[in-house]
């Protein structure tokens, strides 16, 4: 395995030391057993929880920012529009309504998908991206406990939270992992497959990249084979 001291050297000013004690058992549960697979592994999850220092999913956006990042949802506020209600006549969502306000964000943008309920249920909020794969929806927090929480003892769906602590946010991101399939494409060295399924596009691909090259650099260092 790469060595602690080198994962931290990559993610200076991190949490990266709390997570790794438990990486031997999460790799061997989902066979993240070659340079390819720990180095993939390594550069997605550092990528995705903002190099091991944010592990719940950070919605606090500005007024300007929203309809960028959701063009299809927020559109900027014309001449003489309110500002204080959430929806526009065209059906367009106000981002003033939403900006800088996380939960509510939250709640309107995951509504109705990943098997959560409507924007009123806030089941938005309550399962957003924890962890260092960010696992997000209640369908998904149900999915992991079927699998992995049973085993444990831990209902995630009733206890959303614990996916932001080391050992259970590392058992969720490998769960992630060997759901998805994603040592075949570690094996393949292919990082725009990889960031595809785990970020659902291309967001940070040049960094996810720069990770996965030098972690296998790394890794041939510390002797991993």
């Amino acid at each position: 395995m790469i060595q602690t001291n080198t994962l931290i050297a990559r993610f200076p000013a991190s949490s990266i030391a709390d997570y790794y004690p438990f990486a031997q058992e999460i790799f061997e549960y989902a066979e993240i057993n070659t340079p390819e697979r720990e180095s993939m592994f390594w550069a997605q999850t550092g990528h995705e929880c903002a190099r091991f220092t944010c592990f719940v999913e950070n919605l606090n956006y500005s007024e300007a920012r929203l309809p960028q990042v959701w063009p299809k949802r927020f559109r900027a506020i014309k001449v003489g529009e309110r500002r204080d209600v959430p929806v526009f006549a065209d059906g367009k969502r106000n981002p003033a309504y939403y900006a800088k306000n996380p939960e509510r964000l939250a709640n309107y943008v995951y509504a109705n998908r990943l098997g959560n309920g409507n924007e009123a249920s806030g089941d938005g909020w309550r399962y957003r991206g924890r962890g260092p794969k960010m696992i997000t929806g209640k369908s998904n927090y149900a999915a992991l406990t079927r699998d992995i929480g049973l085993g444990l003892g831990i209902d995630f769906v009733k206890a959303p939270d614990l996916v932001a602590t080391p050992r259970f946010g590392m058992w969720a991101a490998a769960w992630f992992w060997k759901t998805n399939g994603l040592n075949k494409l570690a094996d393949q060295k292919d990082v725009i497959r990889s960031t595809q399924i785990i970020n659902g596009g291309l967001t940070g691909l040049k960094e996810r990249t720069t990770l996965f090259d030098l972690l296998l650099n790394d890794g041939s260092k510390d002797g991993l084979a």
